[in-house]
């Protein structure tokens, strides 16, 4: 039963007829086509749709319709003074802060309220009313400095661009409001399950329904679907095994549960280590290790193995003077993005309809990207185009989990020798040509004659990697980096005199220990890390809170060779890789139950970096012409792109070892962890 309620809007009063349950976010958007609120999360995390109620931010989708009763609310739409611009408004369009459509209205209108209350905040109160703003694409310092110098009086557009104007109106198209005409709305049956054999499934009664138009699966519509939907088994939870396309959502969202599906589990394995066991569950039958001589006569979890070997390592080993050797683990990540994502398939002219003004954040375009085919595999099938509407908690986006065993060899004072070393690198349910990348990133940057490299591809119960071969750098270099750390903290040589001393690139690591703040001193319960690849050289310094175990990056400067030419596009670039680094590096690992399913399925629950976890990077350009982007062979263009990340996650890494004093061997960092290493150095201080 509908209630009626009456309130007042941007200063226009209101009489709206609301459903039971119904959010004020519903309602804006669908039943007062008022879009500018952006939908993000839809459980009050990310921020994304603050509004301002009698003043105070709230979230709209935390607030039901029918609480509005007599309340006053005041959306983006209605910031500005008439048809001008508010000057945070203006403030943040000027400065070209926001790079997509959808945190900045929320963040707006919580600037707004600090605001009203104190015109002329300082910069560590605009950040504070952020802190519960989520930016996917991490530029918070640009907002902050923006908002922190917007003054007092209504302001005219000037010379901004059209997209900056529409990004702080709420103009901005996101991915939520692509609905294109005549579209049918498709659904994905996805399976709850990591590793299960299907024993039936039986579309009919779903194609049976009235409003259905198709359902496809791989057992019913091989050659069409191809290897997009699971065949025979799942491999992963949330893998797809049929879809939908039907004349609304609720019609879709019924011929899903018409849709009779029954389910044998199957043993499942998510840890890297014990798939490679010879007794582990095999996910592909088929499926046999490739660069092994003789060829393997037993299928296996590994899909390739990758050497890569030089000089006389056994003989180095012999001949050093101190030797070190340790093992490196990473679990998996939930990344991904707050904001959902509408996947369009072509129309039958061709025409890509997934590109009409979208300026959603990098993530969503990403989850879009990763469900488009299945939209298009729905069009080829009607004829007509299909939409199809995901949410980040519904296709899960992980890190690969990886394990390293490294064996440096040195001479006392600090020349490297020789390196042997294990990487083992899970790239999901999919196999994923990580191995070689990996040997030809790892300590590419110093000069090694010896050396003795081998990479595992191996497969689990997890979902693929989108970004695999970028996470091949992370899994290089982070293993590189804190490697060297180590053998400076077993030598007490410093980090940097180390790097430079069997660095084939030396300008950035000279300006780095040159520079000021290297040698300045550092507090109690907090540390500095460095880190090097490719002739780049990041800084970085953390706080860690002894209380929570929370970490804070205070300080972050990066030194790079680069023209001046590109020195505002790499600026973002790499504000981005600390903010990926922070998320993978600083989090909560995923937890799987006994059938390899995840614990907890909201992305929310895993941390994003936010305003006050995060500094502006310095970045500090060398004139000199030594800085370029070379691996050895092997390595590929977007696995490089991965390296100012890895590069940044080590350096983290390296200054929370620094702050707790010893070696970290399990990534990520969580709060607990933190807490008790902390314990343990106040315990050997004493």
């Amino acid at each position: 039963m509908s209630t009626q309620v009456s309130c007042v809007i941007n200063e226009q009063p209101v009489s709206l007829d609301c459903q039971p349950g119904q959010t004020l976010l519903s309602v804006l958007h669908n039943v007062l086509g008022m879009t500018g609120t952006k939908i993000g999360c839809e459980s009050g995390s990310c921020g994304a749709c603050t509004v301002l109620l009698e003043d105070n931010p709230v979230c709209a989708c935390l607030v039901l319709a029918a609480e509005m009763q007599g309340k006053r609310l005041t959306t983006i739409e209605g910031l500005g003074a008439d048809a001008g611009l508010h000057p945070l408004q203006y403030a943040l369009a000027e400065h070209q802060a926001l790079s997509c459509g959808a945190c900045g209205p929320g963040m707006l209108m919580a600037a707004a309220a600090l605001f009203k209350q104190d015109p002329q905040p300082d910069s560590s109160a605009v950040a504070e009313a952020l802190s519960g703003n989520l930016c996917a694409c991490s530029r918070y310092p640009q907002i902050v400095s923006a908002l922190s110098r917007a003054v007092t009086t209504s302001a005219e557009p000037g010379d901004c661009s059209r997209a900056a104007l529409a990004r702080v109106k709420g103009e901005a198209v996101c991915q939520a409001e692509l609905r294109p005409r005549a579209a049918l709305q498709g659904a994905i049956l996805r399976s709850p399950f990591a590793h299960a054999r299907i024993l039936r499934l039986d579309l009919s009664r779903a194609i049976q329904m009235d409003g259905v138009e198709a359902v496809l699966s791989a057992r019913d519509n091989p050659e069409l679907c191809g290897h997009l939907l699971a065949r025979g088994k799942v491999r992963y939870q949330g893998q797809p095994v049929a879809i939908v396309a039907a004349q609304d959502a609720e019609t879709a969202k019924r011929a899903l549960a018409a849709i009779d599906i029954e389910y044998a589990l199957l043993p499942s394995v998510t840890s890297v280590r014990l798939a490679m066991e010879p007794e582990a569950p095999l996910l592909d039958e088929t499926l046999f290790t490739q660069g092994i001589d003789p060829a393997p006569a037993q299928p296996s979890n590994i899909a390739r193995r990758h050497t890569s070997r030089k000089g006389e390592p056994d003989r180095a080993f012999a001949l050093a003077e101190v030797m070190l050797g340790d093992e490196i683990d990473c679990s998996p990540v939930l990344t991904g993005g707050f904001e959902p994502a509408v996947s369009i398939a072509p129309n039958k002219t061709g025409d890509d309809l997934t590109t009409c003004a979208d300026d959603s954040s990098p993530p969503a375009r990403l989850l879009a990207k990763q469900v488009l085919p299945l939209a298009q595999l729905l069009h080829l099938e009607t004829g007509q185009p299909v939409s199809i509407k995901s949410h980040p908690a519904s296709v899960f986006a992980l890190t690969p989990a990886n394990f390293a065993s490294f064996r440096l060899g040195a001479l006392n004072d600090g020349t490297l020798k020789v390196v042997e070393a294990v990487f083992c690198c899970q790239s999901g349910a999919v196999p994923a040509p990580l191995a070689a990348e990996i040997c030809a990133l790892a300590f590419v940057s110093y000069h090694l004659p010896n050396q003795n490299l081998i990479a595992y591809d191996v497969i689990a119960n997890t979902p693929p990697q989108n970004r695999y071969l970028e996470s091949a750098a992370m899994c290089a270099l982070l293993v590189t980096e804190t490697a060297m750390d180590a053998l400076s903290r077993k030598l007490r040589i410093d980090p940097l005199a180390l790097r430079l001393r069997n660095a084939r690139q030396r300008d950035a690591l000279t300006a780095a220990s040159e520079h000021e703040h290297y040698r300045a001193p550092v507090a109690a319960n907090n540390g500095r890390g460095v880190a090097y690849a490719m002739g780049c050289t990041h800084l970085c310094d953390v706080e860690l809170d002894a209380l929570s175990g929370r970490v804070r990056v205070s300080r972050y400067i990066v030194f790079v060779g680069a023209s001046e030419m590109e020195a505002s596009k790499d600026l973002d670039v790499f504000q981005q890789a600390l903010a990926e680094a922070f998320r993978q590096i600083v989090n909560e690992a995923v937890m799987f139950d006994e059938n390899g399913c995840l614990h907890d399925i909201d992305v929310m629950h895993y941390r994003m970096p936010a305003v006050l976890d995060l500094p502006a990077v310095e970045v500090v350009w060398l004139a000199s012409s030594e800085y370029t982007e070379q691996a050895e062979p092997g390595a590929s263009k977007q696995s490089t792109r991965g390296v100012d990340t890895a590069v940044a996650a080590a350096a983290i890494a390296n200054a929370v070892a620094n702050a707790v004093g010893g070696n970290l061997r399990e990534f990520p960092i969580n709060p607990a962890y933190i807490h008790k290493a902390l314990k343990r150095a106040a315990l050997r201080r004493r």
